[in-house]
């Protein structure tokens, strides 16, 4: 593990701390037999503290690791980097795009540029099926089942 590792688990478990010390200080139960507000805060903050002292007492026991190549120590290479910078920006076009015009038209060719340039897949015929398959099923289940409305786009 990285020396960074440590910090971070260090930085973690300072954070739930005072993550802590502020939910104790929600009020408590309201309901009789209910869990009350602080129930759910509670159980993050005990998951944040374990994580954090796993990732602490791991990084302890490994050492610090002196590679300095970013994927030889569990960082990001320049290529992962270009993949994750495509992502966030073909994921701010969806967000442009749905608005404008709607869940149906937008989902489908952002499903289809995510499948082809980031995640690498060669053939049309499955990238298209799985890009309109992920759009019906999403729509299927949203609006049809549970009766949640899609953005329908403001252009038309």
């Amino acid at each position: 593990m990285k020396r960074s590792d440590r910090w971070v688990a260090v930085l973690l478990l300072a954070f739930s701390v005072w993550w802590g010390y502020h939910t104790a200080n929600l009020p408590s139960a309201t309901m009789a037999n209910a869990p009350g507000p602080r129930f759910f805060p509670w159980v993050l903050v005990g998951a944040l503290a374990l994580l954090s002292l796993l990732l602490l007492i791991t990084s302890l026991k490994t050492g610090a690791d002196e590679s300095r190549r970013p994927e030889a120590n569990g960082g990001i290479g320049r290529q992962k980097l270009k993949k994750h910078v495509a992502v966030f920006f073909i994921i701010f076009i969806y967000i442009v795009l749905v608005e404008n015009i709607g869940f149906r038209l937008a989902t489908f060719p952002i499903l289809l540029i995510i499948l082809r340039l980031v995640m690498g897949q060669k053939s049309w015929v499955v990238g298209i099926g799985t890009a309109a398959g992920i759009t019906m099923g999403i729509y299927l289940v949203f609006r049809v089942l549970l009766g949640v409305p899609l953005p329908s786009g403001n252009l038309w």
